[in-house]
């Protein structure tokens, strides 16, 4: 069990060699015809993304060296594995809770190292949460009596996934492209839910274009909902200049 960083590692070196492009390490649920399902019916890939955000929603932050016994935060992350249906399962709600990020926010704050591991499919999900809470300005007081801007920390914690996590410009092309999808008809935003990525399963041309459409919006729309400060997007466009 002390090997479940250095398993995070692997498949993100994986992703990397192949420019994020597939990752043939896990099994989809299907056959190499992407249709047929295979003996296991599980999406092992989807739910590894859904089982690293839980675990940083539960302010669990896995890091190199961590031994099993008495460590409360690999315990937490082989009790997740136990219940991996119901992973998927909220993994694939189109209307995702938003009650309990605070722990997420604090872990990101931080910025622990496992931000350089996270997939694409993981830190587009955590910037479509991040994107979906907002408050009124003036929140909450601090001890002292000072006012408290809990928006501002859920931008800090877009930030360090974009300045922290993201490794390339096709890293965040496929960041972008696995936050969120529109819905024309209500004018709205789901959590994109995607699939195994495989080397066997090629994407049509119409794939290709939707793909481009929707890292457009999603840019858009992390712009305008999340990062809309002028110094924050800044901040973004100075990141992605440097990769």
């Amino acid at each position: 069990m002390n090997d479940l960083y250095d398993f995070v590692c692997l498949v993100h070196h994986e992703l990397t060699s192949k420019d994020f492009s597939y990752i043939d390490l896990f099994e989809t649920g299907l056959k190499s015809d992407g249709v047929s399902p295979d003996e296991s019916q599980i999406n092992v890939y989807q739910l590894f993304n859904a089982w690293s955000v839980e675990l940083l929603r539960k302010g669990k932050v896995l890091q190199a060296g961590l031994v099993y016994g008495g460590n409360e935060v690999l315990k937490e992350a082989v009790e997740l594995l136990d219940n991996a249906n119901d992973l998927i399962r909220n993994w694939s709600l189109k209307n995702q809770s938003t009650d309990d990020l605070n722990e997420l926010v604090k872990s990101l704050s931080e910025e622990p190292e496992i931000i350089k591991r996270l997939t694409p499919d993981t830190k587009g999900r955590i910037l479509y949460l991040l994107t979906q809470y907002r408050t009124s300005l003036i929140d909450d007081f601090s001890a002292t009596g000072a006012l408290f801007d809990r928006n501002r920390n859920y931008e800090k914690a877009a930030l360090a996934i974009i300045e922290k996590g993201i490794s390339s410009i096709r890293d965040w092309q496929e960041t972008l492209e696995h936050m969120a999808e529109y819905n024309a008809g209500n004018n709205s935003y789901a959590p994109y839910i995607g699939e195994g990525k495989s080397s066997t399963v090629k994407s049509t041309p119409k794939q290709l274009a939707d793909k481009a459409q929707r890292m457009k919006q999603n840019e858009t729309w992390l712009k305008s909902n999340l990062l809309c400060d002028t110094d924050d997007w800044q901040q973004v466009v100075n990141a992605i200049s440097k990769l």
